[in-house]
């Protein structure tokens, strides 16, 4: 399998590749072929028994052509042209001698896997050899696996990225403020869909396995001024507004928190007294009739009950019209109504400005139906006007 790992410089290839797809390899007993800066010493340090499954590459293996001085001499001296001698790459993975290892592991026979750093260089756009293309479309005879990381995947042999299967993005999240993550996608091909996205931290454990920088130690200049994401006002006002969501479903209180609450006054109670009950001396003394107060009777007046009077009291109310429409897979009636006044129309109403004015409406069918309003019911129909009100003396009809 090909698999292509892309990504700006310092966007976290060399940490993928190393972390991701070399020590599983040497975890799983299988040699590992590459041009990346490893310092063996240290991978050593978690599997001792890696050292012959690390093969480091720098150069090539083919060696360069001597020229030909006699044909140089010929060409000189009849044609006077030099001799032109074909462009030599130097780099490892530049020639088809840098393939084809013969090592298989011994239990599952998996070939090599080759991790090719900036494999831009030696697998170019333009002056791959033909020897090369020929492997990695038969790679698979030798059970093996290939990871070439580069920065585009515009600048590689084009026969060669065709055969990607798996497409690696990584880039590290400075533009989300974070120093200490890169986002990695995993993608179907070089121009597939993407199947999964992903924000992956830095761990230290993995830093002294390879040198990021191989032309010198300084600092990569980082951007001061980018927020981080978690610290953005967005952000802060949602969890703020969770958590005060969460405080008020647990103490059921939904009133506003930030208003104060209302002191009560403190009722007083009063002071009762007990008082013992008085003894009647003569509990069964007669009354006599002479002595009862003569109390006028009492006039009790019926009041009048308030007259209730409806919204559109004194005007007509007629049905102009009625659909049947289905909005959601649900069937909804609209009713139009003309308002009269005098025999003349007025204005029109919907079903729903009829009910917010609080009366009650039943169909009977569609051209007649009953409107409630508290005890008052009226009988509508559709016998709307046939004029309208007049706007400076011009009438209009339906």
């Amino acid at each position: 399998m090909i698999n292509l790992l892309i990504g700006p410089p310092g966007g976290g290839k060399s940490y993928e590749a190393v972390a991701f797809h070399l020590l599983p390899a040497l975890e799983q007993g299988r040699k590992v072929i590459t041009n990346l800066p490893l310092v063996v010493p240290e991978v050593l340090k978690l599997y001792p028994d890696a050292e012959p499954l690390i093969e480091l590459r720098s150069e090539t293996k083919a060696v360069r052509a001597r020229p030909d001085i006699k044909k140089a001499q010929w060409l000189y001296k009849t044609l006077g042209v030099p001799l032109r001698q074909k462009h030599f790459v130097s780099a490892a993975f530049a020639h088809a001698e840098d393939y084809g290892d013969p090592w298989r592991h011994p239990e599952t026979g998996a070939g090599p896997l080759y991790i090719i750093d900036e494999c831009h260089i030696p697998l170019p756009r333009n002056g791959t050899p033909i020897a090369v293309e020929h492997w990695y479309s038969l790679h698979r005879h030798e059970s093996a696996d290939v990871l070439l990381m580069t920065q585009s995947y515009g600048k590689i042999n084009q026969s060669i990225r065709d055969l990607v299967q798996i497409c690696y993005r990584v880039r590290k999240n400075t533009a989300m403020g974070s120093q200490n993550s890169y986002i990695r996608k995993v993608q179907d091909g070089i121009r597939g869909e993407v199947t999964n996205t992903g924000i992956r931290k830095y761990k230290a454990e993995y830093f002294p396995l390879y040198k990021s920088h191989t032309r010198g130690g300084g600092s990569e200049l980082a951007a001061n001024d980018i927020i981080p994401f978690w610290k953005r006002w967005p952000v802060l006002g949602t969890g703020l507004c969770l958590l005060l969501t969460l405080f008020m479903i647990s103490t059921m209180d939904f009133g506003n928190p930030l208003k104060p609450k209302a002191k009560h006054a403190e009722v007083s109670k009063p002071n009762i007294q007990h008082i013992p009950p008085k003894v009647l001396t003569n509990p069964l003394k007669e009354i006599r009739h002479d002595e009862i107060a003569q109390v006028e009777p009492i006039k009790v007046v019926a009041t009048k009950s308030e007259k209730v009077t409806e919204p559109l009291s004194g005007r007509g109310i007629h049905i102009v019209g009625h659909i049947t429409g289905y909005m959601n897979g649900h069937a909804r009636d609209v009713w139009r109504f003309a308002v009269s006044q005098n025999g003349q129309l007025s204005f029109y109403l919907t079903l729903e400005d009829i009910q917010r004015a609080g009366y009650t409406f039943l169909p009977l069918n569609d051209c007649v139906a009953t409107l409630t309003y508290m005890n008052i019911t009226r009988t509508i129909a559709c016998d709307a006007p046939t004029q309208q009100v007049t706007i400076g003396g011009v009438g209009k009809s339906s």
